[in-house]
């Protein structure tokens, strides 16, 4: 007695086919392209042009380029490679973006990095190890790039805002002396010194980038803890000058101020007012660009918490969004600091995703893609939905819809709406042998091809509702075949047992196969090959996973089917058939080890809501059962040897072949 614990074959990289699509036309809004399928996404924009990029982790992303004036695609003159973008900016004059995020397929700090991009020629001009997440600033004329590196060679272990010169592409000045910016000296006679810092945030600006930190030291003297904390803040010049002034102190003091030191962060340029915009403890800060004191300026707005500032390319105005009063979009003048406006009508939610063109703010749409505010008029730029006629049906996603209504709703919402517009037909035809249903097929000409590549343990298989004649299973390394187990025949002869009945007998075909013993070679990437000689090839449900044996299956386990059929008697006693789908059910009988009674409670009570494949005997079909159990007894009945009684009901299988 085994089961197969599942893993997502949904999730993003793992799962793929030869499986054609339906056929049906995509759904698709007529004009622009809003990326309205995408939940959440990473943007950039310069000029004329947005840059946008799905949030969600993956390492074969598209990068989308957008011409705003016109809504069409911009083909891009560079190809991402195996880079999952995390973070991005373009220069405002329109040459480059930069690229922050991870490469090689490994999320480990090693791989993380930032790179330029000529966007003319296509041209990575330039890459260097960084924190991805820390953000990417361009001066206003696009003289400097600055991010945060993140080195990891002696003796520059430290995280360091560098400063990079487009043309030269190489760096022109860094923070690499933190720790004498800061540290004061330890007293003698003192042990147990420890210290720290991080950046609250910067900016470049046209003569250098601005940036806040926060530091902490702390030693033992006379067996009393000590403490600093300081609040700096600072300007590193293109020549490679780094001048910077103590904000506010604190110590040396035995009761210090509870977590970081509160330092300026959400940095913005502001040449309008020749200072740095911020914000500090539910408030707008600004320091002088020149003198680097603070400068009492700055916009009212009290007692809120900020969550971004966006500054327009031609710094006439910017954006706060703060996600505690409303409104939660205001946007500010640069030169006078009065509010002009609101955009939480326009928006229709809250974002903290946005950005500015020319013409247009670009924001993070709250429903999904992301949207346009033209800057003249304050009205967002709406896309046109199509109309359909009702029986249409359409490709949106990854489902197939048909149209209810004459509508011009979107699929997906039209689902939800009252009363609705759509129907949702379920998964596309490539994805309906993952789909958690075991009656909805996945139709292919033969031979369908799976490959499954999955960080997570993979060594047992099922499929479920099969109408194939060969399966064959194979593990790779690359182009290299670890493991085969060479094509494995579907026909049942059970049934021949005689000269009479192996030449008139029709050989059954297992609808249901398994495969427990694959090598658990982690990382490795499955490949299924199913045909038939039909030519078309079906499947049903696709599960893989790990194998866990229970025990041994004992006599006086029984199975059977519970049909979900209407059968009726009419006036005339006559029966009334609607014939619908039918689970597979099953009592099995285990002997389980003593010593693992516990484990066995404990695993099962796990997967209480979780479908699982439940093996009998796997050279029994009808002992293969994909669902949940309803009955779980487990007997301690000797020392070595226990017994356990599982009751499982099969997911319905209602597809229209059985």
């Amino acid at each position: 007695m085994k089961i197969i614990r599942p893993i997502d074959l949904t999730q993003a990289d793992v799962f793929s086919s030869n499986a054609p699509a339906d056929g049906y036309a995509q759904w698709q809004t007529v004009g622009r392209n809003f990326l309205t399928s995408i939940a959440d996404l990473v943007i950039a924009c310069n000029q004329t042009t947005l840059f946008a990029v799905n949030e969600s982790p993956s390492f074969s992303k598209t990068l989308y380029a957008f011409d705003l004036d016109t809504g069409g695609e911009v083909a891009l003159a560079f190809t991402l490679g195996n880079f999952d973008i995390k973070s991005m900016a373009a220069s405002p004059d329109g040459q480059y973006l930069a690229l922050a995020g991870y490469k090689n397929g490994s999320y480990s700090s090693l791989n993380a990095e930032l790179r330029v991009y000529n966007l003319s020629t296509g041209a990575m001009l330039f890459s260097r190890q960084a924190r991805v997440f820390d953000g990417i600033s361009w001066s206003p004329d696009s003289g400097m790039l600055a991010f945060v590196g993140n080195s990891t060679v002696a003796p520059k272990n430290n995280t360091t805002v560098m400063v990079v010169a487009p043309g030269a592409w190489g760096t022109v000045g860094e923070i690499s002396n933190v720790d004498s910016m800061y540290l004061e000296s330890f007293p003698d006679g003192s042990s147990s010194a420890s210290w720290g810092y991080g950046f609250g945030g910067f900016v470049a600006g046209p003569d250098g980038v601005y940036y806040s930190l926060y530091s902490q030291q702390s030693y033992i003297l006379n067996d009393i803890r000590y403490h600093i904390k300081k609040s700096l803040l600072g300007r590193l010049t293109p020549a490679g000058s780094n001048n910077y002034v103590t904000r506010e102190s604190q110590g040396p003091t035995t009761n210090p101020v509870s977590g970081a030191y509160p330092t300026p962060s959400l940095l913005t340029y502001n040449g309008e007012k020749s200072h740095i915009l911020g914000y500090l403890e539910g408030d707008f800060y600004a320091f002088s660009e020149t003198t680097l004191a603070e400068d009492t300026d700055v916009p009212s707005m009290p007692g809120i918490t900020q969550q971004s500032i966006s500054r327009s390319l031609d710094g006439q105005e910017f954006v706060v969004t703060n996600n505690s009063v409303q409104p939660y979009l205001r946007k500010f003048s640069s030169t006078s600091y009065t509010q002009t406006g609101s955009l939480d009508a326009e928006v229709g939610g809250f974002t903290d995703n946005i950005r500015y063109s020319a013409d247009y703010i670009v924001f993070g749409a709250p429903e999904g893609g992301y949207g346009l505010i033209d800057v003249l008029t304050g009205d967002r730029v709406t896309q046109v939905n199509p109309s359909v006629t009702k029986g249409d049906i359409f490709t949106y996603g990854e489902h197939n819809y048909r149209a209810l209504l004459d509508n011009n709703d979107r699929p997906d919402l039209g689902v939800k709406s009252s009363p609705p517009t759509w129907a949702d037909l379920g998964f596309i035809n490539p994805l309906r042998m993952v789909d958690g249903k075991v009656g909805s097929l996945t139709q292919s000409p033969s031979p369908l091809v799976i490959e499954i590549t999955s960080p997570d343990l993979i060594d047992g298989v099922a499929m479920f509702g099969l109408e194939a004649s060969t399966v064959q299973a194979e593990l790779l390394d690359g182009e290299t075949v670890l493991f085969d187990t060479g094509e494995e025949s579907l026909l049942d002869s059970s049934m021949i047992n005689g000269w009479y009945s192996h030449f008139f007998t029709r050989r059954g075909v297992r609808k249901d196969f398994v495969l427990t013993s694959l090598p658990p070679y982690r990382g490795a990437t499955l490949r299924i090959t199913i045909t038939s000689t039909d030519e078309v090839v079906r499947i049903g449900e696709l599960v893989a996973g790990q194998v866990r044996k229970l025990g041994d299956l004992l006599f006086g386990s029984s199975f059977g089917i519970e049909d979900w059929s209407r059968k009726e008697r009419n006036i005339f006693g006559e029966f009334e058939v609607i014939e619908r789908g039918f689970s597979k059910r099953g009592d099995y009988q285990v002997s389980i080890r003593t010593n693992q009674i516990s484990w066995i409670q404990q695993l099962l009570a796990g997967l209480r809501a979780t479908p699982v494949v439940y093996i009998g005997d796997e050279s029994q079909q009808l002992s293969i059962i994909y669902g949940f159990y309803v009955v779980l007894d487990l007997v301690v009945e000797k020392p070595v040897y226990s017994q356990c009684r599982i009751e499982v009901e099969g997911l319905t299988d209602d597809s229209a072949t059985n």
